[in-house]
């Protein structure tokens, strides 16, 4: 049905004949050299064009309004994992008969009938229906199926299942609108089974130390039964432990301690050997993944004599289960670590022998400059001048951060702590003249900011080296504590100076790894990708190219740009 509306009141179509007729009789009432009968006609066309455009000032619509008739929708929604048709051979095709029977039905009544898988995809014809998904979601189908037919007339529901899911959370927790009739699919009879429910272990380890197990198993209908629980690694047999049930006996929990070799991505293969009468040995191997870290950073703190800010900075690296710190006043005969922090060393004390050394070492250095230091050892072997009475005068100077320092970034709160910190001793007249050096502290001297750099990064030989150009720091941590009862800060400074200093330049600063080590057929794989800057914090908005090869040849070349930490790759075509 089609009808002619206004934006307003029809009562304004009088005001626009009379308009269109008024206009009409100014323009034509005088006399005009054409015949009368003429001019009576084009007054009436022009009465006509005006009240027509008068009318068309209403905002003349047409609205038309169709009716159309939508069957109610009854949704089949079918559990296509292969435990639900695991139990007999011929219930597959009892199910799908079921299926058929039901559709054919709820035709008959008026419905329409949408048949929907575990992926939440509409399924065109029943006996196209495979029951090959590895893993149950059912409140992802359900609310895949609530998303999908939100706006549609729907009747009820009708939920295959055989009610066991191993992914996802309960159904019974999503509401809809609509009723759900469940049907059961499935054997009612009491099976027997072994199975490894659950491992726990921790997410990474350090190279060399021990990977801890917790097995869970689980017994179902067996009694007094014993099996073996094998632990593999790349088909190598690792560790054999025999497993005894005990009458009644349900769950077994088996504690191992694996040794591990090796850095990066590893996996285990957990076995429960299955026994005769086992209702299924898929649920028998459990695969688990972890990562194997290098083994922890070395930190030397060299000291030419014991100073409260050793303890300081020791305790804060020490935070960290990455390092491990070790102490020392003379230099040790094999420097292996991953840095040394010098307080005050070299001295005036130390040996000729032990200063070539050091400042020879391929060793990263965090150089902390006091009173202490060989003033001119220092400047002929690092780019140090000493202006004025050299080391006999110190200046109280506090820390102002350069704004223009990005070789790592510090949090929100870091600058606002690091305005208002007392002031530490530096050497009057000190300056290390180096172009190339990343100044991250500059020093203010009163109210005045200077150029002079505090706490600055640069290289030796090739060699990571940083400079505190003073002692006392430990007055930071303990200014912090007084206010705010936490090292937060002091500890954020100590800590990304060590992992700046001691990271190691060659070390891989990009990835890209999926975020589940095993997928099951069909799954949509997710990629996660990280990289990262000299510090290793994360960055985003390079161009990532994906190669991914498989068996017998098999290339597939991908590309995407990450444009936050968070941001997910996702390949659905595999």
């Amino acid at each position: 049905m089609t009808n002619l509306s206004l934006t307003y009141s029809f009562w304004w179509i009088f005001f626009c004949i009379i308009i269109g007729g008024v206009y009409a009789w100014i323009q034509y009432t005088k006399k005009a050299p054409w015949s009368n009968q003429l001019n009576y006609g084009l007054a009436g066309l022009r009465w006509l064009l005006v009240s027509l455009l008068c009318f068309l000032l209403l905002e003349p619509y047409l609205n038309t309004i169709q009716n159309q008739i939508q069957k109610p929708l009854f949704i089949i929604a079918v559990d296509n994992s292969t435990s639900t048709v695991l139990s007999s051979s011929k219930l597959k095709s009892e199910v799908k008969l079921a299926l058929t029977q039901i559709e054919a039905k709820l035709t008959s009544q008026g419905y329409d009938v949408s048949v929907v898988g575990l992926e939440g995809n509409t399924i065109g014809k029943i006996d196209s229906l495979k029951f090959n998904r590895n893993t149950t979601d059912l409140s992802s189908q359900l609310n895949s199926i609530k998303r999908n037919y939100d706006n549609f007339n729907v009747g009820g529901m009708v939920l295959f299942t055989d009610g066991i899911f191993n992914q996802g959370y309960s159904p019974l927790a999503i509401s809809t609108q609509y009723p759900i009739y469940p049907i059961g699919i499935g054997d009612t009879s009491k099976i027997k089974d072994l199975a490894v429910v659950k491992v726990v272990h921790n997410a990474t380890v350090f190279e060399g130390n021990s990977l801890m197990l917790e097995i869970h198993s689980l017994n179902t209908g067996f009694k007094n039964v014993f099996t073996e629980l094998k632990i593999r690694s790349g088909g190598k047999l690792l560790s054999n432990k025999k497993v005894v049930f005990n009458p009644n006996q349900l769950l077994d929990k088996t504690i191992i301690s694996i040794p591990i070799t090796g850095s990066g991505k590893q996996s285990l293969t957990i076995e429960l050997i299955p026994i005769k009468g086992e209702f299924t040995t898929l649920n028998n191997v459990q695969a688990i993944y972890f990562d194997v870290i290098d083994a922890q950073k070395k930190i030397l703190i060299l000291a030419s004599s014991p100073h409260p800010d050793i303890k300081a900075i020791k305790t804060s690296i020490e935070k960290s289960e990455y390092y491990s710190v070790e102490l020392a006043y003379k230099l040790p005969k094999i420097l292996d670590y991953d840095l040394i922090i010098a307080h005050q060393y070299p001295s005036t004390k130390t040996s000729n022998q032990d200063k070539k050394e050091f400042i020879n070492s391929a060793v990263a250095k965090w150089m902390i400059i006091g009173g202490s230091n060989d003033v001119r050892f220092l400047q002929a072997n690092l780019p140090f001048t000493i202006s004025g009475s050299g080391f006999n005068k110190f200046d109280l100077v506090k820390p102002i951060v350069n704004a223009g320092f990005d070789n790592f970034k510090m949090s929100d709160g870091f600058l606002s702590w690091a305005s208002d910190l007392p002031p530490i001793t530096t050497p009057y007249g000190l300056n290390y003249n180096d172009p190339l050096a990343k100044v991250f502290l500059n020093q203010q001297i009163g109210s005045v900011t200077t150029e002079k750099p505090l706490l600055f990064f640069t290289k030796n030989n090739e060699t990571n080296l940083g400079v505190l150009l003073g002692t006392n720091s430990w007055k930071w941590k303990l200014d912090e504590y007084q206010l705010n009862q936490s090292h937060q800060y002091y500890d954020e400074l100590i800590s990304k100076t060590v992992q700046y200093l001691s990271a190691d330049q060659r070390k891989k600063r990009f990835y890209v790894a999926p975020q589940k080590a095993v997928y099951e057929k069909g799954e949509d794989v997710l990629f996660n990708t990280q990289e990262y800057n000299a510090l290793f914090e994360q960055i985003t908005g390079n161009k990532v190219e994906l190669e991914l090869k498989g068996e017998n040849g098999y290339i597939e070349k991908f590309s995407y740009v990450p444009l936050s930490p968070n941001s997910v790759f996702k390949i659905s075509s595999l």
